[in-house]
């Protein structure tokens, strides 16, 4: 198989050139499972494994790889399978805060209800990604809130992200939901269509080409599946039939799986997000909502609590109707979980300073 048009580029190959073992061989991860992964490589799908020691000298899990990565494999004598000996940095890759084992726990955080508990860790949902396409449907499920958390997590990503509204054979006014999703994704492309019907499947001939990497985000039930079997042409995901009106679709991933486009390009699928713990730095959330920046940096007094103070710009705007209180809320909560999140990373690294002395992932 032609590795570049698995997406292999002078990027991976300079890192590939550097390391020390000249007898492994390129492969990129397909499907991640509990104690194997599967690969493609030049001589076509192989099966993976991880040695001990490469848990063992893994920091976090995010050092293991993921679906979408590219690896340096060696054949193992007596079986057809290889062994993963090191994983190519990433060009780009989706992250999420790990969730929380056991339900959400909710505190206060800068006078806010937040999602607090669980590791304070990164879990890498997909890699080496160059067009994210974040789906939303046109159904009851439909939330503005929800989508500011995926491009603020698509914000850092090092993709192109894309919003894709799917369902439109479910709503009546799809130019309203358009224009709203439009007023806060500003310059980022918002495509709607149907995956059911076919309708508005145009628009992947820009994002699908030989080795370029697609990969579809979203919450459970939005119709993700149903839309990377559209674009097969082919039911490869397994299917459960449950009844539209509960909103969970037919169609359910339960792995990440990469496939190749038969007229090009890599498709990768996910399961649905059912949690959304956002991941990252306080500039991604600046980045998605740089109107309210922009107010702030007008407000009279520099450290203005946008509360009470005169010359607050932001009171002024939620007055005037010119922010909407919900996106401002949306602002404030997530600017309160990144500055959390930054407290407990610190902590953390402190901790994997000393785990790094004694060895990695048990």
């Amino acid at each position: 198989m032609n590795l570049y048009a698995l997406g292999w580029n002078a990027f991976f190959a300079d890192h590939f050139q550097q390391l020390e073992d000249k007898n492994c061989l390129p492969a990129r991860i397909t499907i991640e499972q509990k104690d194997y992964y599967l690969a493609y490589g030049e001589e076509g799908e192989v099966k993976a494994r991880l040695p001990g020691r490469f848990r063992h000298t893994a920091i976090t899990r995010a050092d293991l790889p993921v679906v979408g990565d590219w690896v340096a494999v060696k054949k193992q004598t007596g079986t057809t399978e290889v062994a993963v000996q090191a994983v190519l940095p990433r060009k780009s890759r989706f992250v999420r805060k790990a969730p929380i084992s056991g339900g959400r726990k909710l505190g206060q955080v800068g006078g806010r209800e937040t999602i607090i508990g669980g590791v304070t860790e990164e879990q890498v949902i997909a890699a080496n990604i160059d067009v994210l396409a974040l789906v939303s449907a046109l159904d009851l499920n439909f939330n503005l809130r929800r989508i500011e958390r995926f491009l603020t997590l698509a914000a850092s990503s090092g993709t192109k992200p894309v919003l894709l509204l799917n369902k439109t054979d479910l709503c009546d006014d799809v130019e309203l939901y358009r224009t709203q999703v439009r007023s806060i994704a500003t310059g980022i492309p918002v495509h709607a269509l149907s995956a059911l019907q076919g309708s508005g499947l145009g628009v992947f001939e820009d994002y699908l080409s030989s080795g370029q990497t697609l990969a579809f985000i979203g919450s459970s039930g939005v119709g993700k599946s149903t839309l990377v079997n559209a674009l097969l042409g082919e039911a490869r995901q397994k299917v459960n039939a449950v009844s539209e009106h509960v909103g969970k679709g037919r169609h359910t991933t339960t792995y990440r799986e990469l496939v190749i486009h038969p007229q090009g390009g890599i498709i990768i699928d996910t399961p649905g997000l059912r949690e959304l713990q956002i991941w990252g730095e306080e500039d991604d959330v600046d980045e998605v909502f740089h109107e309210i920046e922009e107010l702030i940096a007008q407000c009279r007094f520099g450290d203005c609590s946008h509360e009470k103070e005169p010359g607050c710009a932001v009171r002024q705007a939620l007055l005037n109707g010119d922010l909407d209180a919900g996106r401002y809320e949306s602002y404030c909560k997530q600017k309160s979980e990144m500055r959390y999140l930054a407290h407990k990373r610190k902590q953390k690294a402190k901790r994997e300073g000393r785990r790094a002395k004694k060895g990695g992932l048990k």
